[in-house]
């Protein structure tokens, strides 16, 4: 007996609909195999205002000679089609956005199998070809007398390609326009006053076929010739990745030692960071140690992220007020700047740079033991020699929770990093406590007796807060103690 079969779509995962394709009017059940579809999508996400959301594969193929083509329009990407006609098929698959923009395409042969399910995989991909890049850029009328503006395209595999801009005739505003292959791009836009480059920025766009990727860029804070650089950005040209830059404080001045990181809100994302600093490379990974030669003051900070497959990326950029710490600034730890090492050109400390004091006093404490004579070392008196004193100190006088030893277990935590590089300072960098803070109210220092690490013969070296004079004490007398350290 001879049945009659319905040729029926049945999609693996759930979905909201589809429509069915037409059937080969075939009499005998063992005629017919089964095809198994599956689309992989490899798309990527585009910078241009179009959706980029697949919303229905559209699904055509062609069989044996004399065999019905089949239509089918998907909404998921697994779709089992039964009663197929045994033979050699060919398959093509277009992805559609909700407004009928082709996406990405793919196609693909197999053989059907009599009374078997066949396996087959179309790779949908992103349309090759052409898209156009728009850029303007403008700034602020009178603050660039010469302008000259250009950009650095740069290809995901590293390729550049100059850019030149098209002044305005209002002379406040410029613009740039051309077609590009589809793919990642990284594009720095170089604003000049004649030879002077007077800001820069650097952002991450896409181009894709047939689309136009456009970017606004306002200057309205232009470096002048005297120093000073300032960047307001009105937009941004893709931002797939939500990324923040971390240790920015809120009034913006970071300095020399200032770790900053970058930090990715994107789920499901492993993106690869490089870091620029007005509009040049300066490392890349999750954080950056902030140290350029020389304070730049305005600038901008910008991070670039892109996943390993460059399907996903992002960029963001805050503007930033680069500076050294100054004598009296507070330092990291929460206490006071005494010495800046780069000052007078001379290197006083190793390795370091500035002398921070404690914020507070640690309290009294003897120097070491009643015997003056255990610690024959510790006589550095200078700038930069307290570090040493106080290893000496603790290495040559038994003596426990001496002023040596109370400086050095001495531990601040501030914004959740803990400060433990503490030492007992030197006479002179006491005399830095006293002249650079407490003679201009600050540090909250008493009008007393504080000890230094400098051994003065079979004394300690003590420095009166109250008259700026120097004394040497008995070692077993306790007297105030303020620690410091060096970073």
């Amino acid at each position: 007996m001879k049945k009659k079969l319905i040729s029926k779509l049945i999609i693996a995962a759930v979905f909201a609909g589809l429509l069915s394709g037409c059937g080969n009017s075939i009499t005998s059940e063992s005629s017919f195999g089964s095809l198994m579809l599956n689309i992989e999508n490899s798309q990527r996400s585009l910078t241009p205002s179009i959706s980029r959301e697949v919303t229905k594969f559209t699904v055509k193929g062609s069989g044996p000679e004399g065999i019905s083509p089949i239509e089918l329009d998907l909404t998921e990407q697994t779709a089992l089609i039964e009663n197929i006609y045994p033979g050699e098929w060919s398959f093509t698959v277009e992805a559609l956005n909700t407004d009928g923009i082709i996406l990405g395409s793919g196609s693909n042969t197999v053989t059907v199998t009599n009374g078997e399910t066949t396996q087959l995989t179309i790779d949908v991909t992103e349309l090759s070809g052409n898209g156009t890049l728009n850029l303007a850029v403008s700034w602020v009328d009178g603050e660039i007398k010469l302008p000259s503006i250009s950009a650095i395209l740069t290809d995901s595999s590293g390729v550049e390609s100059g850019v030149v801009f098209t002044i305005g005739d209002d002379l406040i505003s410029a613009s740039f326009s051309g077609d590009y292959p589809v793919g990642n791009y990284k594009v720095t836009i170089l604003v000049k006053d004649g030879e002077a480059l007077v800001m820069s920025r650097t952002e991450e766009v896409l181009i894709y076929k047939d689309q136009i990727t456009s970017g606004d860029m306002l200057f309205d804070s232009i470096n002048k010739f005297v120093g000073e650089l300032s960047i307001t950005i009105s937009t941004k040209l893709r931002k797939s990745l939500d990324l923040a830059i971390l240790g920015i404080p809120a009034d913006g001045i970071i300095y020399k030692t200032t770790t900053l990181s970058v930090v990715n809100n994107t789920p499901a994302t492993t993106p690869e960071y490089e870091w620029f600093i007005n509009g040049l490379s300066y490392g890349t990974g999750t954080s950056i140690d902030v140290d350029p030669s020389g304070d730049l003051g305005y600038c901008y900070v910008s991070v670039i992220g892109r996943d390993s497959l460059s399907i996903s990326s992002g960029s963001v950029s805050e503007l930033v007020d680069i500076e050294a710490y100054k004598v009296g600034d507070i330092g990291p730890s929460g206490g006071y700047i005494i010495y800046d090492d780069e000052a007078d050109g001379v290197d006083n400390i190793i390795g370091f740079r500035y002398l921070e004091a404690a914020a507070a006093d640690i309290g009294k404490r003897s120097w070491g033991s009643w015997d003056p004579t255990l610690v024959v070392n510790a006589q550095g008196i200078d700038v930069g020699t307290g570090i040493q004193n106080t290893l000496d100190i603790i290495a040559e006088d038994p003596a426990l929770n001496k002023a040596a030893d109370a400086c050095a277990d001495y531990v601040v935590t501030k914004n959740g990093v803990n400060y433990d590089d503490w030492f007992l300072p030197s006479i002179n960098e006491l005399t830095l406590m006293y002249s650079e803070l407490h003679t201009k109210g600050l540090g909250g220092f008493l009008n007393a007796q504080y000890y230094s690490s400098t051994r003065g013969g079979s004394t300690a070296a003590t420095l009166m807060f109250k008259t700026g004079v120097q004394w040497n004490y008995n070692t077993s007398i306790s007297n105030y103690v303020r620690a410091v350290r060096a970073f």
